[in-house]
């Protein structure tokens, strides 16, 4: 089976998801969110015995200068095209 993690990383939304991609099915699945402002990174699959763990790093979650910086305008119009704050 062939997957692959995808994280996003951009100021084009409120939260930045973690997707898996299958190659079998050719399905983008969502499995995470970060907080505002923040990005995700380092992804991948750990295998410790006969467990399987995906672990992910969110890196400074609800950056001020992000939300509230220079963006504000961005993020503003954002939050209105989303009111229920569904991604």
């Amino acid at each position: 089976m062939w997957q692959l993690i995808i994280g996003e990383d951009t100021t084009q939304h409120i939260a930045n998801l973690i997707w898996i991609y299958d190659f079998n099915t050719t399905s983008l699945i969502r499995i995470a969110a970060a907080p505002m402002g923040s990005e995700t990174t380092s992804m991948g699959w750990y295998t410790i015995g006969e467990w399987s763990y995906m672990m992910f790093v969110v890196q400074h979650p609800y950056e001020v200068a992000t939300i509230h910086g220079q963006d504000n305008a961005a993020w503003a119009s954002l939050s209105a095209q989303n009111p229920e704050g569904k991604l």
